[in-house]
């Protein structure tokens, strides 16, 4: 053997030596030889991701902002422009409308039952066939046209069932769209009012502090004249502080009420806006409407409610559909096609054979043993509709409980104002006569003080209802399931009374979907 061809095969060998090395190395990192080296390496270790973390992370969604249109009213925003906005930007409304629209196609597909099922068909084939066993070699090109046509002509109602499965699906979801519409109003309603309760506790912050800083004067005029002592004036102090310390408190919750309503509306928590300031100087009178009439009308109103109902219905066409699969189908089915054969060396060369071929019969199909599963299949079916008819129970509880809290939670915020009116000017009147008393000697500063306290709270306890009696109708409005009243102006709430024209119109609105 010469001297080059062995260096060629050494070459040669070299390079089958690398190529298994390479193979074996590919071979250990396949997932299935080491699976464990994709998992943490060890229970106290975190799992960390290669370089291409981007992919393990959907990307930032831009945030809805201040449109054009509402640029203008930037700093001066009413409610009416916050919902409409709201509604629009809501990824709540939104899942639920995709979903409505999801759940009409597929009523729409089931529909497609009612009709036959046409299929067209089209091949084309070359074959060459050679000589053996004493056949002749030939060559020949075949195509083919068919049409193929399949109908359930009966099947004792399962059809029907699964279409109707559909359209129950379909309007629960579009309740569930109509909830979700008046929930994304609720939430900016309640944000909207929290707000307006934080900016006036800061306002009350500020008279607090001035009545704080009042009494510190006082206590330092009677240092000043020896009539005070130095503790007076310390405990003055103690109070002016605690007052300050309620207003950075509360200036952060009005940030934080503000990014709040930001969010319920859609944007980001740190757009830039103000809302109109609103005459909070109003005496709202307690509903005259019985609970029970108001549970009344939220029984025929809640679309929460009514979506739960279109599910029972949803449950008990499955049922006839479950137990239309154990009983005989007929069904007809039928085929048409066309054969064209051209025999030659080259395609398609000379006139073509043709052949018209057709097939047409009826199909009865009986179903005689499944394993069980047929049987099993009414038994989900039912158990089913047990868990969804409880669902309901369950809802109408909810509505009632609903109802009943929020209708009480109102008539006692009502309450609750005109008692913390009475006690803000109560107390407003003790805390000028302690003052007085204080600058003339007769009083000490502990009476002083706890004038004031009693005033701060009263004033606290005053804005608070003044906030839970809008966010406490909101509420019932909700609960009850009505559309939310909006002032004219479309600043605040207006509070009516609730009527049977409400009833009527919604009992109305519910024939018309039904």
């Amino acid at each position: 053997m010469k001297k080059g061809e062995i260096l060629q095969r050494i070459e040669i060998i070299h390079l089958c030596i690398l190529c298994l090395f390479i193979l074996s190395f590919a071979v250990s990192c396949a997932p299935e030889l080491s699976p464990y080296s994709y998992a943490p390496p060890s229970k106290e270790y975190e799992w960390a991701p290669d370089d291409e973390s981007g992919k393990y992370f959907p990307e930032k969604s831009d945030l809805a902002t201040i449109s054009q249109e509402l640029t203008p009213y930037r700093d001066n925003l009413v409610l009416t422009q916050l919902i409409d906005v709201a509604l629009q930007n809501s990824p709540q409304t939104e899942k639920a409308w995709a979903e409505a629209r999801a759940a009409a196609a597929a009523w729409a597909v089931s529909r497609g039952s009612l009709y036959p099922t046409i299929d067209g068909a089209a091949s084309a084939k070359r074959s060459k066939f050679d000589a053996s066993s004493g056949l002749i070699s030939f060559e020949q090109t075949t195509a083919e046209l068919a049409l193929s046509l399949d109908y359930l002509l009966l099947d004792f109602g399962g059809r029907i069932a699964e279409i109707e499965q559909a359209k129950q699906a379909l309007i629960s979801a579009n309740w569930t769209q109509n909830k979700a519409i008046q929930d994304v109003v609720f939430n900016v309603t309640s944000a909207y009012y929290e707000l307006i309760g934080n900016k006036s506790d800061v306002q009350a912050d500020i008279e607090n502090l001035q009545e704080a800083q009042t009494s510190l004067d006082a206590a330092n005029l009677r240092l000043e004249v020896g009539l005070g002592t130095l503790p007076d004036v310390l405990q003055a102090q103690s109070s002016l502080a605690q007052a300050e310390l309620n207003l950075v408190n509360d200036q952060g919750q009005v940030e934080i009420s503000r990014g709040n309503l930001a969010t319920a509306v859609g944007w980001g928590a740190n757009e830039g806006y103000e809302i109109q300031e609103v005459d909070e100087d109003f005496e709202p009178a307690l509903l005259s409407e019985n609970v029970d009439n108001l549970i009344d009308i939220a029984m025929k109103s809640r679309p929460d409610l009514a979506a739960t109902l279109a599910l029972v219905r949803q449950s008990e066409a499955a049922i006839k559909s479950a137990r239309s699969a154990m009983l005989p189908s007929l069904s007809t089915s039928g085929t048409l096609s066309q054969l064209y054969v051209w025999s030659g060396d080259s395609f398609f060369e000379g006139d073509a054979e043709e052949n018209t071929n057709y097939q047409f019969g009826l199909t009865l199909a009986v179903p005689i043993f499944h394993g069980f599963a047929l049987r099993n299949a009414v038994r989900e079916a039912e158990a089913d509709l047990d868990a969804v008819k409880a669902t309901l129970k369950i809802q109408e509880q909810e509505v009632v409980s609903d109802v009943w809290d929020a209708y009480y939670t109102f008539q006692t915020s009502v309450q609750a104002l005109a008692a913390a009116k009475k006690l803000l000017a109560s107390s407003l009147e003790s805390y000028n006569a302690s003052l007085e008393r204080y600058r003339s000697g007769v009083g000490d500063i502990i009476e002083l003080l706890t004038a004031q306290s009693t005033l701060a709270t009263s004033r606290s306890e005053t804005v608070q209802a003044k906030t839970n009696i809008f966010v406490s109708y909101a509420q019932l409005v909700n609960a009850v399931g009505l559309s939310l009243p909006v002032s004219a102006d479309g600043q605040t709430v207006e509070i009516p009374e609730f009527n049977k024209n409400n009833s009527n119109a919604q009992e109305e609105n519910n024939e018309k979907t039904e």
